[in-house]
């Protein structure tokens, strides 16, 4: 059976590869994309940066403004909850660390 699909393999790729070669290969695009594609790229005249820069400069400037110090009671027991929580956090993590630590030394005594 497979020097019979051996001797089928080379048969079979002739006709194969021809369809599937068409297949894969891209149509030619029609003639208006060609020839834009063949033209240069548009450049910008020459005094384009000045008018630019010039309409730039009489633009209104927005106005800033620093932000206000968040000092009220709702921002600090946001900010105590926050540092709770990342203490929780880091804690947690410090305790899988001897947990995993105590799992080797235990893995490895065991022998």
């Amino acid at each position: 059976m497979h020097e019979k699909s051996a001797t089928l393999l080379p048969n079979l790729l002739p006709n194969l590869l021809p369809n599937q070669l068409s297949k894969s290969l891209p149509t030619p695009l029609p003639s208006p994309w060609e020839q834009l594609l063949s033209d240069s790229p548009l450049l910008p005249p020459a005094d384009f940066p000045t008018r630019v820069m010039a309409q730039v400069a009489h633009m209104p400037q927005a106005k800033t403004r620093a932000l206000p110090l968040q000092r009220s009671a709702f921002y600090k027991i946001t900010r105590l909850l926050q540092s709770l929580a990342l203490t929780a956090a880091a804690l947690a993590g410090f305790a899988q660390l001897v947990v995993f630590g105590f799992g080797v030394w235990s893995a490895g005594t065991a022998g």
